[in-house]
């Protein structure tokens, strides 16, 4: 992501964040506003939608509002793109009421993965339990990454960027360099059993991808539960990979884009900045198909893929979302994103039924 270098970028699209035009047979509609530079969502498994604001702020959305009082206030780091990046849920949830959340330290300008117990609407701040600390950060103080999901197999993963400067981080394993990989920890913060490098630097056990740029956000396609990332690139090319492997090796900085050299796996799909920039949001499969925005263009785009994670077919779903930053499938069947925009915003995508959609197009009866 680019929060500070794209300020320009992000409020012209942000302007235009309350039309957002989905195909015919759609809706969008903006669910909560006022959200103060909006960086991801996550669905508790009640039906509560808890969104991180960069400023370090999780906030609840709850019965068909926005609460007052935030579930964490943390203090953090909101230098260029650090702050209250990522949360989620743990799978058992309802029984132990555990949240986790990446954050940047405002003490020490370096990142974080913690876990907290709820109360309620509210965390417990005394509850913190540190799983991954001191994640460093090089000095242009960009790129940190941020996913944090369960996988299938119930393993916590976190994304973490190469950090800005020094992008040979994404290829270095040595020492516990940590930037520019996707990370797979166990719930308490031990490494699991089956990560590729079991026996190596204490750091480098918790590595499970590498060689990536930015991997912003990712999540699973259900029917493979292979992992599809969205990776910020450079000047070039911005991409979609597909995690099948352990230990996989996305390619940057010795490529970006299609990269066919040994050892280094392409991309499925790429597209190219233009004039203008670009920064890919890693989305979510929602109706069988895989939605995936652009932070700096403001689109969100459909794939459709093959049984084998071949793209298909991909077509714009919407030209004018805004800065998107965070996409959630929603146990109602909708598709929710939060826009990063000043103020920022929740909004819902639903198909609407048969009749509906004849009156949107002005058809009737």
């Amino acid at each position: 992501m680019r929060f500070v270098r794209m300020f320009i970028a992000i409020v012209g699209v942000a302007v235009v964040c309350d039309a957002g035009t989905p195909p015919s047979g759609y809706s969008d509609t903006r669910v909560a506003g006022g959200l103060q530079e909006a960086t991801d969502l996550a669905f508790a498994p009640d039906g509560r939608i808890f969104i991180c604001t960069k400023g370090g702020k999780l906030r609840v959305f709850k019965n068909g509002k926005l609460l007052s009082k935030p579930f964490l206030n943390l203090a953090v780091n909101t230098d260029s793109e650090k702050g209250l990046l990522g949360a989620t849920f743990d799978p058992d949830f309802e029984t132990n009421q555990y949240v986790y959340v990446f954050y940047t330290r405002a003490q020490n300008n370096s990142n974080r993965v913690s876990r907290f117990t709820a109360n309620g609407d509210v965390g417990i701040k005394s509850s913190e339990l540190v799983l991954i600390d001191n994640l460093d950060t090089d000095d242009c103080g960009n790129h940190d990454g941020g996913g944090i999901r369960f996988g299938p197999d119930g393993k916590l993963y976190v994304s973490y960027g190469d950090g800005g400067c020094d992008s040979g981080n994404a290829q270095d394993r040595t020492v516990g360099n940590l930037n520019g990989k996707i990370l797979r920890i166990n719930a308490d913060g031990s490494i699991p059993a089956g990560n590729p490098y079991i026996g190596s630097d204490s750091l480098e056990e918790r590595i499970w991808f590498w060689g990536l740029r930015n991997p912003w956000r990712f999540s699973w396609r259900q029917s493979t539960g292979r992992m599809y990332i969205g990776d910020v690139g450079s000047s070039v090319y911005e991409e979609v990979n597909v995690g099948a492997a352990k230990g996989s090796n996305f390619g940057w900085p010795v490529c970006e884009g299609k990269c066919n050299q040994s050892g280094m796996k392409n991309p499925i799909y790429t597209y190219a900045h233009g004039d203008n920039g670009a920064s890919i949001t890693g989305g979510v499969f929602w109706r069988n198909d895989y939605l995936f925005g652009d932070y700096v263009k403001g689109f969100i785009r459909r794939m459709v893929v093959s049984s084998t994670d071949k793209p298909t077919k991909v077509t714009t779903f919407e030209s004018d979302a805004g800065a998107v930053v965070s996409f959630a499938a929603g146990p109602d069947g909708a598709l929710y994103y939060v826009v990063f925009g000043y103020p920022g915003e929740l909004r819902k995508v639903v198909k609407l039924p048969t009749l509906a959609r004849r009156i949107v197009i002005g058809g009737g009866d």
